[in-house]
């Protein structure tokens, strides 16, 4: 392997002084042109919002607006977009970025974030749109309004966070 690349990184400089009659093209299999990367949008009223919430794990308050670094592709020092926050209280924020796999850890504590992201992200526009109207339930999970958390069927008692918290 190693051998291979020699050859042609020598094989490159030998020919660096020759111009070729065609332009370079690259390899075959790579496209002409780069994909659009992903908007990143950025809304400090709706990291309000989302930080006004219980956290969905546990319920507490008050919270961190988190941003699911998963929902997008990965780019130089820029975060992943505003609508992909969740709200999270600073014992379970700080889990998650300790855990190393954010995706392992939403499956974990039995949550999608996605799904929450995408209701809040619903619910702050309907909120600007229509001053405080409610919006309606996505995916059957009712609107924040209560401090019971959304996946309140997952067992408390594995948390390790929470153990810690009492």
């Amino acid at each position: 392997m190693l051998q291979r690349i020699y050859e042609q990184r020598v094989e490159r400089l030998n020919g660096a002084g020759k111009r070729s009659a065609e332009p370079h093209r690259g390899d075959p299999g790579t496209p002409e042109l780069p994909l659009a990367s992903p908007k990143r949008l950025r809304d400090a009223e709706h990291l309000q919002f989302v930080a006004t919430q219980p956290c969905i794990v546990c319920g507490r308050s008050p919270s961190h607006a988190h941003h699911i670094r998963f929902a997008q592709p990965r780019a130089m020092g820029a975060k992943v977009s505003d609508e992909f926050t969740v709200p999270l209280c600073f014992l379970h924020h700080r889990s998650l970025h300790d855990s190393g796999s954010e995706e392992t850890w939403w499956q974990v504590h039995g949550t999608d974030p996605l799904i929450e992201a995408k209701r809040l992200w619903q619910l702050s526009r309907n909120d600007l749109d229509q001053g405080t109207g409610a919006a309606p339930a996505i995916n059957g999970v009712p609107p924040i309004g209560g401090a019971e958390p959304v996946n309140a069927a997952a067992p408390a008692a594995g948390d390790p966070v929470a153990a810690v918290a009492e």
